[in-house]
């Protein structure tokens, strides 16, 4: 071994090893300091790379965590608030059941519209106030709105409540046909079909009704044929099968009188039928024939109850006349089925065809008989109109909207009627209304409901993503004190025996000088 003063190699050796450990020492201290394996880029520059864009990540899935919760209570709110408008829905029709029935007087029937439309206003109260975050929610302009629920861009869910105001909900379908009759004969095996219905996109076709069945029932017949399956194609019918004569009934004889087969036998009849010969005659079999008869400033009123068909029979000729018809045309021996009143709850047009009832006429009392072919729902003298909750507390119905809806008998003339429930066809129209009006705020929060499932699952999905992408940061950012107390205690110990050999090695030169001596 050679002896040098100038240059002690080994305490070189000693200082550059003791250097790197101190370094590896600091670094050791500094991740078990901070918790961190990575506290610069140099600890692991591509493993930096990767724990950054993770950690990216799991802060955006936790803000599209918050936006799913907001989006969530704003479902919440507009589906609490239309749960409180169902319930007022639900009272409103309620009242519209007990006013229709003729047992309620003009006085009752304006007590319930007068709560009704109180029940209407608080309706538009809550379409209008309900809001979130300064938004309104139920006034329709709540449309198509996103939320982004992802950690990338267009990771959205859209979210659309409808308008529920009382002029925008309810809409409901009004069709109804002129008065119908015919005479003897001539009546067929009828088809029904009714297109545009969901489901059946050749439209859907009923059972045949018999020419018996018809010449029975009338127009009844096809109603009932409507509502057995109004479920399932959204439209239901109704028959008012009532006729007013236009003249006075006039005094004389009537020989042999018949209503529906049922004889009444003869009667005779003063002007006006004052003395109500005529009207109890009839209604004596009224159980029988199902047939009512009235009288108001002497004009004969029949009436079914049950909108079944009315077949006068007389067998004397003068016998128009007696009863007030007014036309020569109108001949005892023509069944009257009624008007047909087809309603669809929703605003679009009922497209309805009836094949086999070709003989069937509309009629007019202040006319010629005979004014056209049978058409219902389509064609001529089909009075048609789309009708709101709103359109229910107007005020006054236009007549032609009335008409629509079924208010008028055959010999009546159509007038402006008022809204809402104070008469019984207003009250029988409010209760299809408000029907529909439930049903189209049951399928906004039937919606609603399903984008809140959408918005939870989607929320629960993204936080476990985003624990196990924090879990996966975590791997390759977090240190492993185990691991590192281990390194520490190493470099520690190594620190102290680099000190040592550092002394040993300046000890080296003392040699040195023992050959100097």
């Amino acid at each position: 071994m050679g002896f040098r003063i100038n240059t002690n190699i080994s305490a070189m050796n000693a200082y550059v090893n003791s250097s790197s450990t101190s370094r590896a020492l600091d670094e050791s201290i500094s991740k078990l300091s901070s918790g961190l394996r990575i506290n610069k880029a140099a600890d692991d520059a591509s493993g930096m790379t990767i724990a950054d864009s993770l950690k990216a990540q799991a802060s955006a899935l936790g803000q599209a965590i918050a936006n799913g919760n907001d989006a969530i209570g704003i479902v919440q709110t507009a589906d609490k608030a239309m749960d409180e408008q169902l319930s007022i829905l639900n009272t409103i029709r309620t009242k519209a059941v007990q006013a229709a029935q003729d047992g309620q007087t003009s006085q009752s029937r304006e007590a319930l519209q007068s709560d009704i439309s109180r029940l209407l206003e608080e309706l538009d109260n809550i379409a209008t106030t309900t809001s979130f975050n300064g938004q309104q929610l139920l006034n329709g302009n709540f449309s198509n709105k996103n939320f982004q629920i992802g950690a990338y861009a267009n990771q959205t869910v859209q979210v659309s409540i409808g308008a529920t105001a009382s002029d925008k909900i309810g809409l409901t379908r009004f069709e109804t046909s002129q008065l119908m009759a015919y005479s003897d004969g001539g009546i067929k095996d009828i088809v029904l079909k009714l297109s545009g219905i969901d489901g059946y996109p050749s439209g859907y076709e009923f059972q045949t009704i018999s020419s018996t069945e018809f010449e029975k029932y009338g127009l009844k017949a096809v109603a009932d044929r409507i509502n057995g399956v109004s479920d399932l194609t959204g439209v239901s019918a109704k028959v008012l099968n009532s006729i007013t004569f236009s003249n006075v009934v006039a005094a004389g004889d009537i020989k042999g009188l018949q209503i529906n087969g049922i004889g009444i036998g003869d009667v005779t009849t003063v002007a006006g039928d004052k003395n109500n010969v005529l009207v109890n005659a009839i209604n004596k079999v009224k159980e029988q024939t199902g047939v009512e008869a009235s009288t108001k400033d002497g004009k004969l009123t029949l009436t079914a109850r049950d909108g079944r068909a009315i077949t006068i029979k007389s067998t004397q000729s003068q016998a128009n006349s007696q009863l007030g018809t007014g036309k020569a045309g109108f001949s005892v021996g023509t069944t009257i089925v009624g008007k047909l009143t087809l309603i669809r709850q929703d605003a679009r047009d009922i497209v309805f065809r009836m094949s086999g009832c070709e003989e069937v006429k509309a009629i007019s009392l202040g006319a010629e008989i005979i004014t056209g072919e049978m058409s219902v729902a389509v064609g001529t003298g089909v009075t048609q109109k789309t009708v709101s909750l709103g359109d229910m507390n107007s005020g006054i119905l236009d007549k032609d909207l009335a008409a629509a809806m079924g208010y008028f008998a055959g010999g009546i003339s159509k007038t402006d009627q008022l809204s809402g429930v104070t008469t019984y066809y207003g009250a029988q129209a409010m209760i299809s209304i408000s029907e529909s009006a439930q049903k189209i705020l049951d399928r906004i929060r039937s919606d609603l409901g399903s984008v809140q499932n959408q918005l939870q699952s989607t929320i629960n999905n993204i936080s476990v993503t985003q624990v196990n992408v924090k879990s996966a940061e975590s791997q390759i950012r977090d240190v492993d004190f185990a691991t590192e107390a281990s390194n520490f205690n190493k470099y520690n110990i190594l620190a102290q025996s680099g000190s040592y050999a550092m002394s040993q090695a300046n000890t080296i030169q003392q040699n040195v000088m023992r050959l100097l001596q």
